[in-house]
């Protein structure tokens, strides 16, 4: 699996049984950040979105569109090179070219999506994201997972937040969404 930072992409066939395509995209988050696109002949949203949660970075149906396929894959490309860039402030580090987070200098654990949230978020300070527009950054099109978003949320802030009861680096904007606030000092522990 060490050579699979070469690629950049992994376009995966979802076959059965489908617990293999999952397993293998949970085995390699946990050695490779590489993007990956899953195709899948079953129409089933239930897999669809779990292997989105496991780590896939898109989902598409066959029989795919060659076209759309090379759009997603184009897009995908450009949204890691534009975040390939390292945000650091005193408290809070993000590293985009290992997917990884630092509180302190101390890495934390966080899933793809959390991962994914987090850098969106930290690339545009100050900017409001609202539900819709974290699942189509997320997922690449919309459709309603619910408020997943918030669950996504409460637990970015229960991994980052010196409080998490009291967010002062993922905050809600009441009625829009959410914001990453930018800090440059060191939090104390409230």
């Amino acid at each position: 699996m060490s050579m699979l930072t070469k690629y950049d992409c992994i376009l995966l066939g979802m076959t059965a049984p489908r617990i293999n395509s999952v397993s293998f995209i949970q085995q390699l988050r946990q050695r490779s950040s590489v993007p990956v696109v899953v195709i899948s002949a079953r129409r089933d949203e239930y897999e669809k979105i779990h292997a989105l949660q496991m780590g896939a970075d898109e989902y598409l149906y066959k029989p795919t569109n060659l076209l759309e396929l090379d759009a997603r894959i184009t897009a995908i490309l450009r949204r890691i090179s534009a975040t390939r860039q390292s945000i650091s402030t005193p408290y809070l580090q993000l590293d985009a070219s290992n997917r990884s987070v630092l509180i302190n200098g101390q890495v934390i654990e966080v899933t793809p999506m959390e991962f994914a949230i987090i850098s969106t978020m930290m690339t545009a300070p100050g900017r409001v994201f609202s539900r819709k527009e974290l699942i189509a950054l997320m997922f690449g099109e919309q459709f309603s997972i619910g408020r997943a978003i918030d669950v996504h949320i409460s637990n970015i802030r229960n991994k980052i937040e010196p409080n998490p009861n009291k967010p002062i680096y993922i905050v809600t904007v009441y009625g829009k969404g959410y914001m990453y606030q930018e800090r440059t000092f060191m939090p104390t522990q409230n």
